[in-house]
């Protein structure tokens, strides 16, 4: 092997190493700011926010930071959701989405789960995509 070639190996390596530090710190940063997300108000419903699955996907709703409190309801046969949450969003670590703000939910995101808050709730993306809709009872 050249001198050129170990050299270019020597190279390789480091960017490999780079890279996967890169990834470990996203890593790392992405669990700490979920760890954060949590309802400060009722910490042992912590658990169930992140257990909620989408009923299309069975992938996870993903957790409180993105769950909003609503008053359920319909316009004809769609299903809608009226955010009426007035915990704080810097505490939740969650993006700010109006009181007053009407989501149309897909009828393939109604989970059907037992819901223990007492509340409707809505999972949303930052774009207000909606990623889980459990009502009151669960229906």
């Amino acid at each position: 092997m050249t001198a050129e070639e170990r050299m270019e190996r020597a190279w390789r390596i480091i960017l490999y190493l780079l890279t996967a530090l890169l990834v470990a710190g996203v890593l790392l940063l992405v669990s700490s700011i979920v760890s954060r997300a949590h309802d400060y108000e009722h910490p042992e419903l912590h658990a169930w926010y992140s257990s909620v699955k989408q009923p299309d996907t069975g992938i996870s709703c993903c957790g409180p930071s993105d769950a909003y409190h609503c008053d359920e309801g319909a316009r004809g046969a769609q299903v809608t959701c009226t955010i009426n949450d007035f915990r704080d969003d810097k505490k939740l670590n969650r993006v700010h989405v109006p009181n007053g703000t009407v989501i149309d939910i897909p009828q393939h995101k109604i989970n059907k789960d037992p819901n223990p808050t007492g509340r409707a709730v809505v999972w949303l993306s930052r774009d207000r995509f909606v990623w889980c809709f459990v009502g009151i009872s669960g229906s």
